[in-house]
């Protein structure tokens, strides 16, 4: 058995009968080696898909030939001692820090897709920027707002009514203001 330097020239993926995909390594040895559509093996539950460029390991056994580890120096994360981290070219990672701390950095979307989800922050949360709910939104507890805050399509209420309830009941109302049942003369609106 051999191992062996190799740098990728190409990653490909084919789906088999069993639609199983399988990844194929193309790429260059020592002088004047090449390989072609060798097996590229990868740890459960992880793939990737190195650049061209990438180094790799490969595993030589009389003619079977696989690869058993890539890299690439040019856009590998640098990290700390006991830390682990996944990441592309473009910048975008999840790096488990030290002192528990998770950093997940996409450059343009971070997207969750399941049927629930929950996160439970014992200290608080922060949330930096624009927030748009699609759906219902309950919260329990208090809550502050600094700023306006606004109902486009529907009434604003609390335990004691709505605020088109009040509205109703100040404009409408005409026995603290004068005799002659005059309503407000400035109406809430």
């Amino acid at each position: 058995m051999k191992l062996i330097r190799a740098i990728v020239t190409a990653i490909t993926e084919t789906i088999t009968e069993t639609e199983s995909k399988i990844k194929l390594f193309s790429g260059s040895g020592r002088v004047g080696e090449s390989f072609t559509d060798r097996e590229y093996f990868q740890h459960y539950g992880f793939t990737s898909r190195p650049l061209a460029g990438a180094e790799a390991i490969l595993i030589k056994d009389g003619n079977v030939i696989q690869v058993i580890a890539s890299d690439d120096r040019s856009c590998r994360l640098g990290i700390e001692d006991g830390e682990v981290a996944i990441y592309t070219n473009e910048g975008d990672r999840v790096h488990l820090k030290k002192n528990g701390v998770i950093e997940v950095v996409g450059g343009e979307k971070v997207i969750v897709n399941t049927k629930y989800a929950e996160v439970t922050a014992t200290d608080g949360a922060k949330i930096i920027g624009d927030l748009t709910v699609d759906g219902d939104l309950s919260v329990t507890g208090t809550g502050t707002v600094a700023g306006d805050l606004s109902s486009t399509d529907g009434d604003v209420s609390d335990s004691s009514g709505t605020m088109q309830g009040m509205r109703d009941t100040y404009n409408g109302h005409s026995g603290h203001f004068d005799t002659e049942n005059v309503v407000p003369a400035d109406q809430m609106l």
